[in-house]
């Protein structure tokens, strides 16, 4: 088993994400998909967190060398503070791989078809509304997803058939709230969603899936 990446202990988590169950299922999926072989070793790829929030998820991908040691990885958040929490995690961890961070939405600044591998672990918690950004309450956006939980996760889904390579795929977590099941019959058409771990955490099952073109 690959080892946990170490995090500052300056983080304020009071405006950044504190890794929890989810993060850790989400890194357990990856490690899986890499030692079933899911990722080529040779080939030149690029990989992006979506959401990085502490930085543990992505320090786990550069460290560990999940996508191949080709690999350049992308680490972005709409929340400044996270980006720098971020590059701090990684820097902690790992200082020899191509890496960078990126204050960014979703996949805005991301040139069509250039993602491989594309990790995100959404706000999917469902509440009355998305919420805004703002200096007083930078955690919110990183839990609450507007209705069903879903209203970031189908955006970034919608994005993805211009931004993945045309064998590039997204590992996603989903809540049993989000109805992944009802959901992967409402994109079949365009998109294979596969399922790789799930897990009962607390009051919470959650799950991972790989998402690809058809």
């Amino acid at each position: 088993m690959f080892d946990t990446p170490i995090l500052s202990k300056d983080i304020n988590y009071d405006h950044v994400y504190d890794p929890a169950e989810d993060t850790f299922l989400l890194m357990d999926a990856l490690e899986s998909e890499h030692n079933n072989g899911k990722f080529s070793s040779d080939k030149t790829t690029i990989s992006l967190e979506i959401g990085s929030g502490s930085g543990m998820i992505s320090s786990f991908i550069i460290k560990h060398k999940i996508f191949g040691k080709n690999n350049f990885h992308l680490s972005s958040d709409i929340n400044v503070l996270a980006v720098n929490e971020t590059s701090k995690t990684i820097n902690l961890n790992e200082h020899t791989s191509r890496y960078d961070t990126l204050l960014m939405s979703l996949l805005s600044n991301i040139k069509d078809k250039s993602l491989d591998y594309l990790v995100f672990n959404p706000p999917y918690v469902p509440s009355d509304e998305v919420p805004v950004l703002s200096s007083q309450d930078r955690l919110s956006v990183a839990l609450e997803g507007g209705k069903d939980g879903m209203e970031i996760t189908n955006i970034l889904i919608h994005q993805l058939s211009k931004k993945l390579s045309e064998n590039g795929c997204a590992y996603i977590l989903f809540c049993a709230s989000n109805k992944p099941l009802e959901y992967k019959e409402k994109i079949n058409h365009e998109y294979n969603m596969d399922l790789i771990e799930k897990r009962k955490c607390g009051w919470e099952v959650l799950s991972i899936y790989r998402i690809t073109r058809k």
